[in-house]
């Protein structure tokens, strides 16, 4: 079976415009890839920074004492305001 030169070139052009949209295709997934990674190691920064803070809050509360403000302070706080 012979084809013309005309089908042979399309044929060509078809397959580099399959060739053309496969590279595209995988350079989208591979974007994809990186934004994921990327994506879970803002997520796991954040997690460890929340942790460290809960740390320290824990270490805070064991060192100082926290009033629920209805102590002394609170109520002369409150005087001078006029209420």
């Amino acid at each position: 079976m012979v084809r013309s030169p005309r089908k042979q070139y399309a044929f060509i052009e078809f397959m580099n415009h399959q060739d053309t949209l496969l590279t595209k295709v995988v350079q989208l997934m591979h974007a994809g890839v990186i934004r994921d990674y990327e994506q879970q190691r803002l997520k796991r920064e954040r997690q460890a920074d929340f942790e460290m803070q809960r740390a320290l809050e824990e270490e805070y509360r064991k060192v100082q004492t926290v009033s629920d403000g209805g102590g002394p302070a609170a109520q002369q706080g409150n005087a001078g305001t006029g209420r």
